[in-house]
């Protein structure tokens, strides 16, 4: 089942299935380029300690993407879905791949938020690998990463990168909104 939704804001939301939601951000991907060097750079600073202690993503946590990213990501909350107020301010994970370093392990976000966000610089085309797999009684459904659009769906449920073939980066941006009851979408009902 697909519905699709479209605000003036120029965020079309669709429903994949009910526990995959899409919203699409018109220019999104082409705004958020324009910090491709300050989220690559701070990766690239800590991933060899962080990787070291078995933690994939690095924090981004301030700067002209964490803002720019953040605003959106909370607008999306805010009229989309029906949660208490967070119990704490949410940073930005960021996690790079490429056909040599990937770390392709299904994992989920339940102990650290109710709601996960992803969303990718560069996605790579069809046939070059990076897709996002997800997982839910023993059926997966597998996402071909697109420009401008945030995937949004339960932190409980269990996903992970796919291993890519082709040498260019893709630059993943994660984020997770935790509060204290189960998020409800006001479009769909969706109870996650």
């Amino acid at each position: 089942m697909e519905i699709k939704y479209e605000r003036e804001v120029s965020i079309e939301f669709y429903k994949k299935a009910p526990f995959i939601h899409w919203y699409k951000v018109e220019g999104f991907h082409d705004n958020l380029s324009q910090f491709k060097e300050e989220i690559t750079t701070g990766f690239h600073e800590e991933k060899k300690e962080r990787w070291g202690k078995g933690l994939w993503n690095v924090s981004l946590s301030k700067g002209g993407a964490f803002e720019y990213s953040t605003n959106i990501f909370y607008y999306i909350i805010n009229n989309y879905y029906f949660v208490t107020k967070p119990f704490f301010n949410s940073n930005i994970q960021v996690y790079i791949q490429d056909n040599k370093e990937g770390r392709s392990i299904p994992h989920s976000h339940e102990t650290t938020s109710t709601i996960t966000a992803t969303t990718y610089l560069d996605p790579p085309e069809e046939g070059e690998g990076g897709e996002l797999e997800l997982s839910y009684n023993e059926q997966k459904m597998r996402i071909q990463p697109k420009k401008d659009i945030i995937y949004f769906f339960p932190s409980w449920l269990t996903h992970r990168p796919l291993p890519q073939t082709r040498e260019k980066p893709r630059v993943c941006l994660n984020w997770g909104y935790d509060c204290e009851i189960r998020p409800i979408h006001k479009l769909t009902g969706d109870r996650w």
